[in-house]
């Protein structure tokens, strides 16, 4: 009798294999639930896109029995890092062409300083890794094995995505920027350049756009903000208004947004010289233009095309380290640079240097990047036990914008900087791990307030 390989022995037994055997149910478990249980954990707290990878995990499955080992281990990496980055393009509002151009960008992150991000990293080799070895160890078994319950299991997860995942996701999308109508903080105030005249001098100018700042449904929360800045003594100096713009993708797009005037991001200003931008406009007028941030330049090019929309000068992390009157204190976790505490003297002294010139003053946030650490935020807010923020997270955040607030106040009430126009805008919804949390926010929209010094217009020259 001529010797039978175990390819063959396992042809030969498909026919008389029922539908639902052993190995029909461990081929549904490798396919469909372990390379998804985590993703199905996650969505529990966020929304997690996957459209692509839980059919793609499941055709590999089957398409790994004819593959040679290394392959398949390569294969299942592979798919695993488009799944991750899907996953963080919806998550952070990115478009994937620009989620993958900022991978780039990710060596100068400390991502492993979070020990969420370290055990998720962990946990998603250890599955991805034990997919694989099953996968390879079961090449005869899977070979010809029914693929009945597999595909239940896809048809199921794949409707629990559509129900938990892309419905939500697709209503936050329909209402948030629209290509056909633009709008934002400084288009709502009419912040536009205007020469100076007898009666008109010029003001200065002072953005600061708030990092994760989203617009609170609640207007009891949006006052825990912005009552902050509506005290008797602003009001008599300064004309307040606030409410709420559209905004889409992330912090560069929500620069595009306010400085430029349009729905872009960072990769529409990198070719040209000059870019027709408010700081252009500004410094046109005579005005020193200067962007402030705490992190390092070179991320998402700031270098390179903040010149090109007319900042005449960088602050940042490069040259804040050189200067002895910035203490070299360090905050956040993944976005580890200089903490804006320290960061809102460096403008507010900037603000008050050379009085005589007019000024253009930028100053992005860094420190409420998710994830937060706990002993960064400040004691403003109790956000050790019930919170109307529900989120621990979110409240330790929404102390440290708090914090921002007060600096910008205290430059509101500096007697020399009386004739500053101040904006404060968010540039997106905070990408926070919880879905309770994450409701609290009008979808697609971000908060903005107003202080335009009395008695002053900003018309167009």
């Amino acid at each position: 009798m001529a010797d039978i390989t175990p390819e063959e022995l396992a042809e030969t037994r498909s026919a008389d294999r029922p539908f639902f055997s052993k190995e029909a149910w461990v081929f549904a478990f490798v396919a469909v639930a372990l390379p998804n249980i985590l993703f199905v954990l996650a969505s529990f707290f966020v929304i997690p896109i996957r459209t692509f990878a839980i059919p793609a995990y499941f055709l590999f499955a089957i398409l790994a029995p004819r593959l040679p080992a290394a392959l398949i281990a390569v294969g299942a990496f592979v798919i695993l890092l488009i799944d991750i980055l899907l996953v963080v393009s919806s998550l952070f509002d990115l478009a994937p062409t620009l989620a993958l151009q900022s991978v780039v960008y990710m060596v100068k992150l400390d991502v492993f300083s979070s020990t969420t991000y370290l055990v998720a990293g962990i946990a998603f080799v250890l599955t991805t890794s034990l997919y694989i070895w099953l996968l390879i160890s079961n090449r005869t078994a899977f070979r010809n094995v029914s693929l009945i319950p597999a595909i239940l299991g896809c048809f199921l997860l794949m409707a629990g995505e559509f129900a938990f995942n892309i419905i939500p996701k697709g209503k936050l999308s329909h209402l948030s920027a629209s290509e056909d109508h633009f709008e934002s903080a400084v288009t709502k105030v009419n912040l536009l350049p205007t020469p100076a005249s007898a009666s008109t001098p010029q003001q200065d100018v002072l953005i600061v756009m708030l990092e994760g700042f989203g617009a609170f449904k609640s207007q009891q929360l949006r006052d825990v903000f912005w009552d902050q800045l509506k005290t008797a003594d602003i009001t008599e100096r300064y004309e307040i208004s606030d409410g709420t713009s559209a905004y889409h993708g992330s912090t560069t797009a929500a620069e595009a947004r306010e400085l430029c005037g349009e729905w872009a991001d960072f990769t529409s200003y990198l070719t040209a010289d000059r870019y027709e931008c408010l700081p252009a406009k500004f410094a046109d007028l005579g005005y020193q233009t200067t962007a402030f941030h705490a992190f390092t330049h070179q991320f998402f090019d700031r270098d390179i095309w903040l010149p090109r929309i007319g900042f005449q000068d960088l602050v940042f992390m490069e040259n804040l380290a050189k200067r002895n009157d910035m203490p070299k204190r360090f905050c956040g976790l993944t976005f580890k640079g200089f903490c804006d505490a320290d960061l809102a003297k460096i403008v507010k002294a900037h603000l008050l240097e050379d009085l005589g010139k007019p000024k253009f003053t930028y100053w992005l946030t860094l420190n409420t990047h998710v994830p937060i650490a706990p002993e960064e935020a400040p004691d403003r807010l109790d956000c050790s036990g019930e919170t109307p923020f529900i989120d621990p997270s979110l409240c330790r955040m929404s102390a440290m914008w708090l914090d921002v607030i007060e600096d910008v106040k205290q430059m509101a009430l500096h007697p020399d900087l009386a004739d500053t126009h101040i904006i404060l805008v968010g540039d997106h919804h905070p990408p926070i791990w919880n879905r309770a949390a994450k409701a609290l926010f009008k979808p697609g929209e971000v908060g903005w307030i107003s202080l335009k010094p009395h008695n002053r217009t900003t018309a167009p020259g």
